[in-house]
């Protein structure tokens, strides 16, 4: 066996390591084994047999300009969930599935945790305990589904209740975005526009007024002076903007509350911050809720689906005074945190004894509302942003026609 030369590893936590084998008959067989230190992933490597030719540390070169990662995004626990939810409601066994979704799985951060999750399952941990260990790697909802599946045997139809919900999430980001295309290519026409006619039309007009050697009126004088600013310095304003939003982004976190407050204040914004919650709040809860989850344990966890640390902390005293007894729509109620058309539904559900339904319709109302709130907002944007433009174009020529005409005067 070629001379493996061992990394220091740390011997905690388990790591992902990359190998090569040459097999009996010549053919080289590459794929992942997971092993606190080196030593361990080798003994593992032995028992596949073979002469292992090369092995090294998958998550080797994670560091900040690297490219790699080490934890899933959102897309990415989206196709964790829906592949172990398609396979096990198909009958097949848990290792098995993971084993089959690692071994066609191309992306490092989700082959890696599918491989140590797998190793985990293999040598006798139950798959919640396994999700548990990599903190922060998977979702905190998806650890409680299963846990709860795990407990009354409905695995499968809870990681496809999941997956339902982080597609409609997914999709409702999706639309987010595509919403703020629009205005954002308004924005960019409207600066083409101006550096093009600072490079191309006012610089011009400069050069008649300094060869009629007069001088141009105020309007048309602040015009030039403006495009004379945008020549100089344009090529230092991306740089700039950059280094504004770094700064606006470290002060986010430095002073995140009092930002929260700013943000839920903005009239359009923060309504829509706030509906957002609600819907995701409602959806998670009735989710746990369906599963089983008791509702002291299950508002915990849909807690901290919220984004906004303000309306967290009003939702964490509603819970304890669903813990100290109250019900779950009068707590709510006193925090004001939830629309009262969730409340209602809230209200209904405990009297009818399906809270975990209306929950979930609640959550489906709030989401239709902040897509029509959006779509609004967007339909407003766009005339708002024509507007911009036109006034832009249109002072400069009107400025440049001023001048023009005033030349007239003098030279005639």
């Amino acid at each position: 066996m070629p001379d493996l030369k061992p990394e220091p590893a740390a011997a905690g936590r388990p790591e992902s390591w990359r190998y090569t084998i040459e097999q009996p008959d010549g053919r080289l067989l590459r794929g992942e084994v997971v092993g606190r230190t080196e030593a361990e992933a080798l003994l593992k490597l032995r028992a596949l047999g073979g002469t292992p030719l090369e092995m090294k540390r998958a998550s080797a070169g994670n560091g900040l300009f690297s490219g790699r990662r080490t934890h899933l995004d959102a897309s990415e626990a989206l196709d964790f969930t829906r592949g172990i939810a398609e396979l096990v409601d198909a009958g097949i066994p848990l290792r098995d599935a993971l084993t089959s979704l690692a071994e066609h799985e191309k992306r490092p951060a989700l082959r890696a945790a599918l491989v140590r999750v797998e190793d985990r399952v293999r040598h006798g941990e139950a798959f919640s305990k396994a999700l548990e260990v990599d903190a922060g790697q998977f979702p905190r909802l998806l650890i409680a589904l299963v846990r709860a599946g795990e407990a009354s045997g409905l695995l499968a139809r809870n990681l496809t209740e999941l997956a339902a919900q982080m597609e409609d999430e997914r999709s409702l980001r999706q639309e987010l975005i595509g919403q703020m295309i629009y205005p954002m290519a308004l924005v960019v026409l409207i600066s083409l526009t101006l550096v093009f006619l600072s490079y191309f039309v006012l610089p011009q007009f400069e050069t008649i007024f300094l060869d009629a050697g007069v001088a141009p009126p105020p309007e048309t004088a602040f015009v030039l002076a403006v495009g004379a600013f945008l020549r100089s310095y344009a090529v230092w304003i991306p740089p700039l903007i950059i280094a504004v939003a770094i700064g606006a982004r470290l002060l986010a976190r430095q002073f995140r509350s009092g930002l929260d407050q700013l943000v839920q204040i903005i009239p359009v914004v923060g309504a829509a911050l706030r509906t957002l919650d609600a819907a995701r709040y409602c959806r998670t809860l009735g989710l746990l809720l369906a599963s089983g989850q008791p509702l002291s344990r299950a508002e915990t966890v849909a807690r901290s689906t919220i984004a906004s640390p303000g309306l967290r902390a009003r939702y964490a005293v509603a819970g304890e005074a669903v813990r100290a007894g109250e019900s779950l729509s009068a707590a709510l109620g006193r925090q004001r945190v939830l629309p009262a058309q969730a409340l209602r539904f809230v209200t209904l559900g405990e009297r009818t004894g399906h809270l975990d339904v209306m929950l979930k319709r609640a959550a489906q109302l709030h989401d239709r509302e902040v897509r029509n709130m959006l779509k609004s907002s967007v339909e407003l944007i766009g005339p708002v942003m024509i507007g911009i433009l036109g006034v832009c174009v249109g002072g400069v020529i009107a400025a440049v026609m001023s001048g023009v005409l005033s030349l007239n005067e003098v030279v005639y």
